[in-house]
């Protein structure tokens, strides 16, 4: 896992209680999807809101588990430009993908809040668990979920309209009525990951202020009416 800057661990800090760890293990069931050996190498790291537990071109050396928090995953396109791709919500899987094919990261991944993942080494999982029908059943259903994900946000970017996106991304990046990422000072980086401009973006949040669907105030967005945000969205989310 890198910083921004991709430089080292940051303030991510592994929890050395095993307890903590063994609460997490117990709440998502990981003695179900890996074999024994691979859980003693389990370790609980705590990743601070806006560090990146990925960066582009990097080669991943340890699977991770989001057991509590959320990330952001994005890509940046062949014009500069930044597109979002999904929001995960535990239990995610993080490194699968460059587990089984040795690939070097191709998204952004960023903490939208103060997470924490359960990680172990890419070398427990080969020598441990690639003939464990549990955890290749595991891995194939995130795999399948991530493959999911993948094509509906890519049907959200190229087809809906900007106002799908903008509600889409509000129902996402909410875990209750306040979306706390979208500040005044960020909405440039928000049409870019919308992929509209920051004109036309502007033009959508005033038209849901003036519908009632949203309160813009202090910085940040507040959901008014989640039920008609969720049917201007279609069913369309980042998650």
């Amino acid at each position: 896992m890198v910083t921004k800057e991709g430089r080292g661990s940051g303030t991510m800090q592994e929890v050395s209680n095993r307890s903590d760890l063994a609460i997490f293990a117990e709440k998502y069931r990981l003695d179900e999807k890996f074999p024994d050996r691979a859980m003693e190498r389990m370790k609980l790291v705590r990743v601070e809101k806006g560090e990146f537990l990925c960066l582009p071109g990097r080669t991943l050396h340890n699977l991770a588990l989001l057991v509590s928090g959320k990330l952001k995953i994005s890509k940046t396109l062949s014009n500069g430009k930044s597109l979002l791709l999904r929001f995960n919500q535990p239990l995610s899987v993080i490194g699968d993908v460059e587990l089984v094919t040795g690939r070097p990261v191709t998204t952004y991944v960023e903490a939208m809040t103060e997470s924490c993942v359960v990680t172990v080494d890419f070398s427990a999982l080969r020598e441990e668990c690639m003939e464990d029908i549990s955890f290749l059943t595991f891995l194939l259903q995130a795999v399948s979920s991530k493959l999911y994900t993948s094509s509906n946000s890519t049907s959200i970017n190229m087809l809906a309209t900007v106002n799908v996106r903008l509600a889409s991304y509000l129902l996402s990046n909410s875990g209750s009525d306040v979306s706390e990422e979208l500040y005044t000072p960020k909405l440039t980086d928000l049409a870019e990951l919308l992929g509209t401009s920051y004109r036309h973006l502007n033009r959508v949040i005033r038209d849901f202020c003036d519908a009632d669907l949203i309160e813009r105030g202090n910085g940040r967005f507040i959901i008014k009416d989640r039920n008609r945000l969720q049917g201007l969205a279609n069913g369309n989310i980042y998650e």
